[in-house]
């Protein structure tokens, strides 16, 4: 563990409240909290929205709550990570809310980091600033997934993000009023609920930062590594990408021309893809055979939502 620089020790009113949500993975969340308590000051708490998990989180965070009076729990009812989200943006204290994905080790200098970001002259437009996040597989990755699955990490030097991925809410400090004022995060989405939220902080004006200081590790569990896993992940990915794009989409006959094209030409788009798949894997190219695999599903994905939505 890392000591607090002297700089650190004093009660801080730049940041108040890091938030953690979580939903059955109990085994996760409690290495998330120990990175995070470990590097507290006065004046900050860790609060922790347990979205209806059934695993035995409730009950340990019952007793976290007694033991650390740093820790504050509420409940979510209704699952959803963009309703967890939310939830912590309206309970935050301050002006800023930094969050932590419950599968994310925060670095011991995690906390100091966005302080110190955040200390500086105010930035008047900033409505967010987040940091990379490197991937940590529990056990070797497969070759065809690639070494790099859940890491994101952009841009070596601090300032505004040109890329349009990024940063995730996992590790990210949002404006809570700026956040709130352009409708939070997105309920309708389970995937890119933190995409869609930056792209409108921009589209009203605001800047969002990169903070590469700001480092996690996400941690990997097996289960997530499996093909079977990552098909069901590149379709529901699709999905939430078709309905991002159907919002982007003026209402009215744009909106119904976008879809019924994309309808249109997903079974050519699809089609090819998983041939050129098949093709791949004859020659024993596993790795691009599963990519092409995986972006059929993603393509399908997205047709399926903007078949089943019925926005005009």
């Amino acid at each position: 563990m890392v000591n607090p620089s002297a700089s650190d020790l004093a009660p801080s009113p730049i940041v108040r409240t890091v938030a953690i949500c979580t939903r059955d993975r109990l085994r996760l969340l409690q290495g998330a909290v120990k990175s995070v308590l470990s590097q507290m000051i006065e004046g900050e708490e860790l609060l922790i929205i347990d979205n209806s998990s059934r695993d035995g989180t409730s009950a340990w965070l019952e007793d976290l709550v007694i033991d650390d009076l740093r820790v504050r729990v509420v409940p979510a009812p209704l699952p959803g990570i963009p309703v967890a989200r939310n939830l912590a943006l309206r309970h935050a204290k301050g002006r800023y809310l930094i969050s932590l994905d419950d599968d994310e080790i925060a670095a011991p200098d995690w906390l100091s980091s966005y302080r110190r970001f955040l200390g500086d002259a105010p930035r008047e437009r900033l409505g967010c600033v987040g940091g990379p996040t490197i991937a940590i597989h529990e056990i070797p990755c497969p070759k065809w997934l690639g070494s790099d699955f859940g890491t994101l990490d952009h841009q070596v030097t601090i300032g505004p993000l040109d890329h349009p991925i990024g940063p995730g809410a996992g590790n990210c400090a949002y404006v809570v009023a700026a956040a709130l004022k352009v409708g939070g995060f997105s309920e309708n989405l389970d995937r890119h609920e933190d995409t869609d939220l930056n792209n409108r902080l921009r589209d009203a004006g605001y800047e969002v930062w990169w903070l590469p200081d700001a480092r996690t590790q996400h941690v990997i569990p097996p289960e997530r590594t499996r093909f079977k896993s990552q098909l069901q992940f590149w379709y529901r990915e699709g999905q939430n990408a078709g309905l991002l794009r159907l919002q982007q989409q003026p209402p009215g006959i744009n909106r119904f021309v976008f879809r019924v094209l994309r309808l249109l030409f997903t079974p050519f788009q699809a089609g090819f893809q998983i041939l050129a798949a098949l093709g791949c894997l004859a020659m024993g190219r596993l790795s691009a055979s599963a990519r092409l695999t995986f972006r059929a599903c993603r393509t399908i994905g997205i047709s399926s939502r903007l078949w089943l939505d019925s926005t005009p």
